[in-house]
């Protein structure tokens, strides 16, 4: 099968950013892009980058000592005319069966991380139908639990549909006090599609 969409890899998974971008505040918390809008929170720790290009990404970064968050948003493009008429479930199930195996060849195969409790479901937060990916990437330097989530615009016929990625990455032998998970599935269930 041809490739179907132009891959980000997932805005580099293991790698935090070198900056945590611009404190999200009141002022700013309303994330308006061409094809889908948020409300980030705001005044909670939160920092945000954007890349107002055709990927339309958004990352969301905070750190709580050594345990970084990230919330990373992006409009992913289905670039094969035929599997535009697609349903979206084979599309995503395209997708999500690519990003592991970008994940294996790239990071389990060369030694970064090995790749464990990897798990795909369609669930259902709200009125909307996401396809996730969960897993965890397990590294000398730490973990990272992850779970990948894809929003589609309709059922079938899509050019387009967002991917949204959340990651709480924590150093070895450190335990987890807290998790934006629910957060973040607050704010996909609030997101408006374009």
């Amino acid at each position: 099968m041809k490739r179907l969409v132009v891959i980000a890899l997932l805005f580099a998974l293991l790698l935090g950013c070198s900056t945590l971008g611009t404190p999200v505040t009141r002022n700013n918390n309303l994330v308006q892009m061409p094809h889908y809008a948020f409300t980030a929170p705001a005044d909670q720790g939160w920092h945000m980058q954007r890349a107002d290009g055709n990927f339309e990404s958004v990352v969301l970064s905070n750190k709580d000592g050594p345990v970084l968050f990230q919330m990373k948003f992006m409009r992913n493009v289905v670039l094969n005319p035929s599997m535009r008429a697609q349903p979206a479930n084979v599309v995503a199930d395209d997708f999500r069966g690519l990003e592991e195996r970008i994940m294996i060849e790239q990071g389990v195969k060369r030694g970064q991380y090995q790749l464990k409790n990897l798990v795909k479901e369609v669930r259902t937060l709200g009125n909307r139908t996401f396809y996730t990916m969960t897993y965890e990437a397990v590294a000398g330097t730490g973990t990272q639990f992850a779970a990948l989530y894809l929003l589609f615009p309709k059922s079938e016929g899509n050019d387009s549909f967002i991917v949204a990625h959340y990651s709480e990455s924590v150093p070895p032998s450190f335990s987890l006090a807290k998790s934006y998970k629910a957060d973040f599935e607050a704010l996909l269930q609030g997101m408006v599609l374009r």
